[in-house]
């Protein structure tokens, strides 16, 4: 490429061109079949999110139950009982403070991965779409052509 920060080259008469590049299009079928596989494995971590938030959601009702259990059963010859809860209680609160914080994270991690993917299709989209103007405006040059080898004007 040369200096040229645009992605043009200039050519002798002038006018501008577009730098190309020529790729095989097996290899860019490779990277759009991949580029579908990420789609598959962000849907797939979409899918452990919301089972993630599940298990929060399950693990924050259980300790409002014991709480409610243990101020309906709390007397001193239920003491054993209420230490068990208690410890109970602390185990689950650490729990879900990092099911919480994992949960966010994923999230995080989705929408970063969501935009990749997204850019990344695009991308192969476009470089994979030939506009027919390639194809169509070599047309006129090749009846030139043909008709200047067959001696014709």
């Amino acid at each position: 490429m040369s200096g040229n920060s645009t992605g043009l080259e200039a050519v002798e008469d002038g006018q501008l061109q577009l730098e190309t590049v020529r790729i095989q299009t097996a290899k860019l079928d490779m990277l759009f079949l991949q580029a579908e596989q990420m789609i598959q494995n962000r849907i797939t971590s979409a899918h452990r999110t919301i089972d993630l938030k599940n298990i929060y959601e399950l693990i924050v009702s259980s300790k409002s139950n014991l709480k409610k259990w243990n101020a309906r059963h709390f007397d001193n010859k239920e003491l054993h009982a209420t230490e068990i809860i208690n410890l109970t209680s602390e185990k689950l609160e650490e729990i879900e403070r990092n099911i919480f914080s994992l949960t966010h994270a994923i999230e995080t991690d989705q929408r970063s991965l969501g935009r990749m993917i997204d850019e990344h299709v695009e991308s192969l989209k476009k470089v994979l779409m030939l506009p027919i103007s390639a194809i169509t405006e070599v047309i006129p040059r090749l009846v030139r052509d043909l008709h200047a080898a067959r001696g014709r004007k």
